[in-house]
């Protein structure tokens, strides 16, 4: 077997597991799914599981880095580019990100693998970006402070309904016209 088939088998069987946890932590509330019932649910072999994780803490901890990642990596690079002077295509952005990692969110939440208060989401975010932005002045880590906390706290807010009825384009709109200025 060639080196790219395993890989392509690797990320099949990560994605089949991923899968599996949001399935058991969703749609059958297993509030502790065990390393068995990913494998059922996956159907993959245990061996399988364990090539790539060490246990179930270990699958939703690089879960949530890889979530985390990828937001953090959206965020580095709004705050590089013009993101203040027009902010709506960058917000749209983070939203489809967030809407399509919605279920695994749930899942970390339905399990309790995370706080549920957006707080501790927020502090991981900002304990992986500062790191790559290395040394900053203070200016420029007030900037950052002000707009991670604020887009992680409004996110978080509309993710767990607390908007009732709104959709994500409005959040987005409506972030957008606060960074702006704009008043309704």
């Amino acid at each position: 077997m060639t080196q790219a088939a395993r890989n392509r088998n690797a990320l099949r069987s990560q994605r089949l597991i991923r899968e599996a946890f949001v399935s058991l932590a969703i749609d059958q509330h297993r509030l502790k799914p065990t390393v068995a019932d990913l494998c059922r649910e996956a159907d993959i072999n245990r061996s399988t599981f364990y090539a790539h994780y060490d246990n179930i803490e270990d699958l939703t901890d690089k879960l949530f880095h890889q979530y985390l990642q990828g937001y953090a990596d959206w965020l580095a690079s709004a705050l590089e580019e013009d993101f203040l002077s027009d902010p709506l295509p960058h917000l749209t952005r983070l939203g489809l990100y967030i809407e399509e990692n919605r279920r695994l969110l749930q899942a970390f939440m339905a399990i309790g693998a995370r706080d549920d208060s957006g707080y501790g989401f927020g502090m991981a975010v900002r304990g992986v970006l500062l790191p790559v932005m290395g040394d900053i002045d203070s200016h420029r880590l007030l900037r950052f402070d002000l707009i991670c906390s604020a887009l992680t706290s409004v996110y978080f807010t509309w993710f767990v309904g607390s908007y009732d009825g709104v959709t994500l384009d409005e959040v987005n709109r409506v972030m957008a016209g606060v960074i702006l200025g704009k008043r309704d």
